[in-house]
Parts: C-alpha cells; structure tokens; sequence
C-alpha cells in the first residue's frame, strides 16, 4: 500500500478515537462499591483501634488511684498550722469561698478574699482567726490582696466606681 494511504487510515483512526474520553467513566455502582468499601475499613479500623486501646486501659488502669480510707475526725476548713511546732488552729467565722490568703511579714495581719452577698471582697484577721472583717465593698469585686510587710497597708485588684480593673492601696 502507498503512503498515501496508510496516512488516510491514521487520520481516520485518530478522528474516531478523539472523540472518546482518555478513561471510560466508571459505572455508577462499581463507584458506590468503592465508598462501601472504603466506609467499611475505616469502621472496622477504628474498632479494631477501639477494642486496643481498651485492652491497655483495663490492663493499665492509669485512672484508677488509691484512695484513703475515711477519717471521721478530719475536719474540713480553714487552718493556720505553726510550722515550727506543727500546731494546727482551724479559722472559724470565715466567709464562704474564702482563697489567696496573705499575712503580713511580722505575722499580725492576715488578708484574704471571700464571697459577700455573691461579690469577692477582702477581709483582714488577726493570726488566730480573731477579728474578721470586710475592708472593701466594690461594686462589682475585689481580688488579690497583698499586705506590707508591717501588716498597716493593703493592695488589691478591684474595679472601684469603674468597670476597668485597677490596683488599689
């Protein structure tokens, strides 16, 4: 055959060819197959990775801890304990939610913040307990206190007549 004609031929290939896609489009169900299978394996993977990690936490048990036994004498509170002679006094009178304790270097004032009609405020005491009483009313709270080292001043956060946040002494 001539040139000629084996030229036709390709060109008349290469034109009935072209109008077809480079990959046959897959049938709709051998694509729904696929995702079931794919859906399938990750299920099964995460139970399989469920089941093991369960097997080491029964076999662990990080969460579990010893728990003492229950002291009827233990009393729930505040207390101030001596730390050179241990002696322990629990602090009566104290409002609730009272927290950030601090005493004065020399040991006579003590300041802490507690719950006043659902506002934080700051009370002083004396070192035993004795005394308490509120020395700040702010409108919205009063927080941190901190006492000089004499025990004669106080700083605290609070809000005062404002609604920003500001050190006050």
């Amino acid at each position: 055959m001539p040139n000629d004609t084996h030229d036709d031929i390709r060109q008349l290939l290469l034109g009935s060819v072209s109008d077809l896609p480079l990959l046959a489009p897959a049938p709709d169900r051998t694509v729904r197959r696929a995702r079931h299978r794919m859906i399938r394996t990750v299920s099964i993977a995460t139970l399989v990775a469920g089941v093991v990690l369960a097997g080491i936490l029964s076999v662990a048990n990080p969460f579990s801890r010893s728990m003492p036994a229950d002291h009827p004498h233990v009393q729930h509170g505040t207390w101030v304990v001596d730390i050179g002679s241990g002696a322990a006094t629990r602090l009566e009178g104290l409002p609730r939610d009272a927290l950030w304790f601090t005493a004065s270097r020399d040991g006579s004032t003590v300041a802490f913040a507690g719950n006043a009609h659902g506002r934080s405020q700051i009370y002083v005491m004396g070192p035993d307990g004795s005394g308490v009483h509120q020395v700040t009313n702010d409108r919205l709270e009063a927080s941190q206190p901190a006492l000089s080292p004499n025990g004669e001043m106080l700083a605290y956060k609070g809000f005062g007549k404002g609604s920003v946040r500001n050190v006050f002494v």
